[in-house]
């Protein structure tokens, strides 16, 4: 990957795991990636295993849920009781609060690219547009999970899932199928993911509608 993705515009600083019995070595997880964050770009973020006497206002907080846990906090924040169940969502905080990001019980490999899907969420300002905001969310995942296939992050790399080759249920997240499918559609013409990435955060570029066009923006 030649480019790095320079865009958080938010003070995150760490990143938490509970319960902890999820995952065992939280400590290595932690250091690893932070690895893959400076590798994208980002050198003064940090993963660290949470400890709530120091935790400050603007960092972001991933929480890592059993399946159980996981729906009832989601059902309790969902506006409509019988949507299906992602393999996370995040929240932005309000008032002294953190960002805050679940992630359902998985796979390593299904946890470590929804935490990035999650991140491409919180790491800039949402967009007015929820299918530009999946958008933004994807090619920031896509270079995440390039990274990890491609640099043997967290021990992944040959069997892990390749961003290209996942697919999302058209019929149950339509506004996330159109976004991946955009996405998608662009990386394999060529286009970097971090400079998707970063077209989606300057509001340089939209997903289209059915019926519509858009502009696709020139790198240098």
């Amino acid at each position: 990957m030649a480019r790095r993705c320079h865009f958080p515009s938010k003070p995150a600083s760490f990143i938490s795991y509970e319960p902890r019995d999820i995952v065992r070595d939280l400590r290595y997880l932690s250091e690893d990636l932070t690895d893959l964050l400076v590798f994208l770009g980002f050198p003064d973020l940090e993963f660290k295993v949470y400890d709530p006497r120091r935790a400050r206002v603007g960092e972001i907080r991933v929480e890592l849920q059993k399946p159980d846990l996981f729906e009832r906090d989601y059902r309790k924040v969902e506006r409509f009781p019988d949507s299906p169940i992602p393999r996370g969502y995040c929240v932005s905080a309000s008032g002294d609060d953190f960002d805050r990001a679940f992630v359902n019980q998985d796979s390593l490999s299904q946890v470590a690219s929804t935490i990035g899907h999650e991140l491409g969420h919180l790491f800039s300002r949402e967009l007015n547009q929820n299918v530009d905001e999946e958008g933004k969310a994807y090619a920031f995942e896509a270079a995440w999970d390039f990274a990890i296939q491609s640099k043997g992050f967290l021990g992944l790399n040959e069997q892990y899932s390749y961003f290209l080759s996942k697919a999302t249920d058209q019929e149950a997240w339509p506004v996330h199928y159109e976004a991946f499918t955009f996405v998608v559609s662009l990386l394999k013409e060529g286009y970097n993911p971090c400079d998707l990435y970063g077209a989606f955060v300057r509001r340089e570029i939209h997903v289209p509608s059915p019926k519509g066009r858009v502009l696709i923006p020139v790198f240098n």
